[in-house]
Order: structure tokens, then sequence, then C-alpha cells
């Protein structure tokens, strides 16, 4: 449960620096690090938790999917409130559906 707390911990971390790069249109290189670390740290949950729940995962990451294509396109035909709706949709449901009271079942070798 621990390394999933990590894990956990860090996915909000990263998230804080996504969003906080969304707001201040900060630079796309720093972004683009926070979306990599937030996949990685996601990743790592998975496979701490029974298939079943680690599946609901794959959501967590598709809300993020857009932002990260649109950050091929220029600053000025980025969809930003689309962007920011989905962020929004992504924190509520991490806190809701993966914070360590909620998977505490879910766990692998529990």
């Amino acid at each position: 449960i621990e390394v999933y707390k990590q894990h956990y911990a860090l996915v909000r971390v990263w998230y804080k620096d996504l969003w906080t790069g969304v707001e201040r249109k900060g630079q796309d290189s720093t972004v683009k690090y926070s979306l990599k670390q937030i996949f990685e740290h996601l990743d790592q949950m998975k496979t701490l938790l029974k298939p079943e729940k680690s599946s609901s995962l794959d959501k967590l990451t598709d809300l993020l999917k857009y932002y990260q294509e649109s950050l091929n396109d220029t600053r000025e035909r980025r969809n930003y409130s689309r962007i920011q709706s989905d962020l929004r949709a992504f924190d509520r449901m991490l806190r809701a559906e993966f914070r360590e009271d909620k998977i505490r079942k879910d766990l692998v070798g529990k």
C-alpha cells in the first residue's frame, strides 16, 4: 500500500504542475514532462491494482490524451476550456475512485 500511496501522491503533485502550466500557458516542454510523469505513475499504479480496477485507470489516461495531442497544435488553436474541463474531470475521478481508502480492497495481494 505504501508504494501505491507514493505513486498516487506523485500523480497529484504532477497534476498541480500540469494545471499551473495550463493556467499560465507555460512552456510546452514543462507541460509535456508533467504529462509524461503522470502517465508513468498511473502505469505503476495499474500494476498494483487488480485488473478490474486497473482498467478504470485508462479512463484517467484518456482524459489527458486530448491535451497531449493538442500540444502538437499552435497555442491559438488549442481548446483551453476543453483542456481545463478534462483536467478537472481527471482530478475529480482520481480523488473519488483512486484514493488509498477507496482502493484498499482492489490492491493486488490483498
